[in-house]
């Protein structure tokens, strides 16, 4: 009998749109123990200095592609592969709280962290409390981007959900990372 697989359609976005998407379909692979198998992305917005690894740098900074069978190693006659759509990560929105279960978290968390060095990245200060980093991305109009989708969402916004986190995580020293693209 043929094996079932879930891959990724290649698709061109930016880096977290397609980040978010791969990770959306991890969560339903895990949530539903489907098998996972890798598609390679093709291509990436945004890459304003033309570079030609750019695409190879993203996948190795997600480090999904070395975790999972790659799409065009398995057997096609003894495989059956559902592609899913962006459309995978309207599942997970619809659906956070069956998805968005530690155990699965942990997979993918696990995976990122797995080619990085955590602590060079976020050093501690030896009797100080961990520091929780948050990235807060703001979308803004910028001349390399034609989509006006969120660039005129108001900065109170994002304010007023950075407190919201502080006021629930009071117990945590936040660092907030603000990302404007």
């Amino acid at each position: 009998m043929p094996s079932h697989y879930i891959s990724n359609k290649c698709n061109g976005d930016g880096f977290g749109s397609q980040y978010q998407y791969l990770i959306s379909i991890l969560l339903i692979c895990y949530r539903h123990d489907y098998n996972f198998v890798y598609s390679k992305l093709t291509s990436m917005e945004h890459n304003y200095d033309n570079d030609p690894e750019f695409v190879e740098k993203m996948e190795n900074l997600m480090n999904i592609r070395s975790h999972f069978v790659s799409f065009d190693d398995i057997p096609m006659q003894d495989a059956y592969v559902t592609i899913y759509d962006m459309s995978a990560k309207y599942v997970i929105d619809n659906n956070i709280y069956e998805y968005a279960k530690d155990e699965y978290l942990r997979n993918i968390k696990t995976m990122f962290w797995a080619n990085k060095d955590r602590n060079a990245i976020f050093p501690q200060i030896e009797g100080e409390p961990k520091t929780t980093h948050v990235a807060v991305h703001v979308r803004r109009p910028n001349s390399d981007d034609n989509r006006i989708l969120g660039t005129a969402t108001p900065d109170i916004f994002y304010l007023n959900i950075m407190q919201r986190i502080r006021d629930e995580n009071p117990n945590l020293k936040l660092l907030f990372h603000i990302y404007i693209v």
